[in-house]
């Protein structure tokens, strides 16, 4: 069985998904920080105790022509499964000729399509496992709806 769950603050007192617990027998301990359904014992992270900021690397050798723009996929170095928004930012470094595009995503899954480009006039290869950008939660996310109208004269 694979459940995943949340511990978050909010206004109401009570336990959200609390018919799956007792379903599952399960033991919420929260002085040791433990949840056990019925004989698997999970430990429990607070979430300052969360890392909030991940690696990110190719999946694969990549060969990006010159002067082009491509997608790539690429896996989030360690367990990014809590995040649910977060913000891709480039890893600066000597060479700019390789540039990664600022992004919002979900990095919960552990692989992220990455926005590469090379403005190089020769071709580029991308090995396997290096390290392109960083994934950083993202605490607030606004949506602004757009109330301008346009008309035509």
């Amino acid at each position: 069985m694979k459940q995943r769950f949340v511990i978050a603050e909010i206004d109401a007192p009570a336990i959200i998904g609390y018919n799956f617990l007792y379903s599952k027998n399960c033991k919420l301990d929260i002085r040791h920080s433990k949840l056990t359904i019925e004989d698997f014992e999970i430990v429990c992270q607070k979430e300052f105790q969360m890392s909030s900021i991940f690696k990110i690397a190719s999946e694969q050798n990549v060969i990006l022509p010159p002067n082009s723009e491509t997608i790539i996929m690429s896996k989030v170095l360690g367990d990014s499964s809590h995040l649910m928004d977060a913000m891709i930012e480039p890893i600066m470094k000597q060479d700019n000729e390789i540039l990664v595009a600022r992004a919002l995503v979900d990095p919960s899954n552990g692989r992220i399509p990455l926005r590469i480009a090379n403005l190089t006039s020769f071709e580029r290869t991308l090995y396997k496992s290096t390290c392109f950008a960083e994934c950083h939660l993202c605490d607030n996310i606004f949506e602004i709806e757009n109330t301008e109208q346009t008309r035509m004269n």
